[in-house]
């Protein structure tokens, strides 16, 4: 295992696939209004694109493991990415709502396919610090979750069509494959058939690790909730307000994803110094109370300010979450990620159903579903550590 810049440079198609995918998503959020007039329906409508891509995020991270076993990840990677360009292309001439749900869906089932792998790669990565390794890897999320925002509402504010945003994002899958053609070139076997044999014998050994790991499953799911109601709904819940336009929606975003950046870097400051847990305590602490003022904000300086603050709560959420879950056990790290992953495709699946349906009742309910979600995030953090404590010290959860 090596610190080298050079193993972190190899793993930058694997650090893209967050990007990507995180693109994908984000594109759409703050133009929901846009894209439903194109096909005639509602912003609530029409925000059940985010489960369709969930869904089939869920389908692809489950059968990833029947291609892992059978094909090394390099291959499975290259022939997802290529695919994924082919739908890139349906989807930019697409007029049909049904193909376009459907399109949708297939391509949200190649993303979790291409996030396993990239996960599992970056997990069985030669470079010796996994937490710094990760939280650089999760940081390209929030990349693309400022990027393609501001390109979107910038489309719109100018009047072009918004489709335009597959061309940008055909760019970006070619791109990840050149990479992966140049340089990383050498095929990563998959764990997957070692695992197989595994899971047979028993990976989930230690019935006090396995409380924790379904917890921090738990705990991945319900911020995954909250996170989207932030970064997926809001700007669409402040347009339908009338509090900002498109390029506001683009804007709020963008500070969000930015606040996040710096906070994972000032977490990754702090870890090793501080406790997993108690950084995702305070960190919890912050979400919880940033989203409350979030969403009583009457005008869009307050909507900044407090989207920002948020952005800072939930900057280091998902990582430590997904390290101290993925980490439990020393053996089986492609599974447990797999998990993981599962958890929060399943988690965005949940809340983009539940979002659309109680938007259509009380749209103010709809936002303050995310401040339930981190409430109840705050409690399972809680939870594990009295038990941790009562239970036994863990050493790969620190």
């Amino acid at each position: 295992m090596s610190d080298n810049v050079k193993n972190y440079f190899k793993e930058i198609p694997n650090f893209l696939a967050y990007f990507v995918f995180s693109a994908f998503i984000g594109s759409m959020s703050p133009i929901l209004i846009e894209i439903g007039k194109t096909f005639t329906i509602g912003p609530r409508e029409i925000s059940l694109i985010f489960a369709s891509i969930s869904i089939g995020g869920v389908f692809g991270r489950v059968t990833s493991f029947f291609y892992r076993i059978r094909l090394n990840n390099r291959h499975i990677v290259i022939s997802a990415y290529t695919l994924l360009s082919i739908l890139i292309i349906i989807l930019s001439q697409l007029k049909n709502l049904t193909l376009f749900f459907i399109i949708y869906f297939l391509s949200g089932y190649l993303l979790g396919i291409i996030m396993v792998i990239a996960s599992e790669n970056l997990l069985e990565s030669p470079v010796a610090n996994k937490e710094r390794l990760i939280t650089i890897s999760t940081s390209f999320s929030p990349l693309g979750s400022i990027v393609f925002p501001l390109i979107a509402s910038a489309l719109v504010k100018n009047g072009h069509d918004w489709k335009y945003l597959y061309y940008i994002l055909l760019f970006m899958t070619v791109l990840v494959i050149i990479l992966y053609l140049t340089i990383n070139r050498h095929p990563r076997q998959s764990s997957g058939s070692v695992e197989q044999k595994l899971i047979f014998k028993g990976i989930f050994t230690n019935k006090k690790n396995n409380v924790v790991f379904v917890i921090m499953s738990f705990c991945i799911l319900f911020y995954v909730m909250a996170e989207f109601i932030i970064s997926n709904w809001s700007p669409t819940f402040f347009r339908i307000k009338g509090i900002i336009d498109v390029q506001g929606a683009g804007y709020m975003l963008s500070i969000f994803w930015v606040l996040v950046i710096l906070g994972r870097f000032l977490v990754s400051f702090l870890a090793g110094r501080i406790k997993i847990l108690y950084i995702i305590l305070i960190l919890s602490v912050v979400s919880l109370v940033s989203t409350v003022f979030l969403i009583l904000s009457i005008n869009s300086v307050s909507i900044y300010i407090f989207v920002g603050l948020a952005g800072l709560g939930y900057s280091g959420l998902y990582t430590m979450i997904f390290y101290s879950g993925s980490t439990i056990y020393k053996k089986g790290r492609g599974t447990l990620s797999t998990l993981m992953l599962l958890s929060s495709g399943i988690g965005q699946f949940i809340v983009s159903y539940l979002t659309k349906t109680v938007s259509k009742y009380n749209v103010s309910l709809s936002m303050f579903n995310g401040v339930i979600f981190m409430g109840i995030l705050l409690i399972l953090i809680i939870t594990v550590i009295f038990y941790k404590k009562r239970s036994f010290s863990h050493p790969s959860i620190q």
